[in-house]
């Protein structure tokens, strides 16, 4: 199976590349340490619900053409090349390997 990677802006450089991954980065460490907070908060109901909003609000500025769910966004890197990961140990294979599921078996 291939998944196509996400088409890059038009007129995207490796510089481009890099600016975006350095952007993507810094807007996850936000919102990681918004999430954070979130949990530690003594706020009051009120007080999350309008932050709530605002989080909504600022959610509606990242516009342009979304991907799908089986397209790899070229700012994804994959350091041990593109494979499997088996989701019980987390290691990824070095090969692509085709997915199967099998009905369980009775003893």
């Amino acid at each position: 199976m291939h998944t196509p990677l996400t088409e890059p802006p038009a007129g995207a450089g490796a510089e481009s590349l890099e600016h975006q991954k350095a952007a993507i980065t810094r807007l996850g460490h936000e919102l990681r340490a918004l999430v954070e907070a979130t949990v530690r908060t003594a706020a009051s109901p009120d007080t999350l619900h309008r932050v709530a909003d605002g989080v909504r609000h600022v959610t509606g500025q990242l516009t342009g053409r979304r991907r799908t769910r089986a397209e790899i966004p070229e700012v994804d890197g994959f350091p041990g090349g593109r494979g499997c990961t088996a989701l019980s140990s987390g290691r990824a294979a070095r090969w692509p390997r085709p997915c199967t599921s099998r009905p369980p078996t009775t003893a």
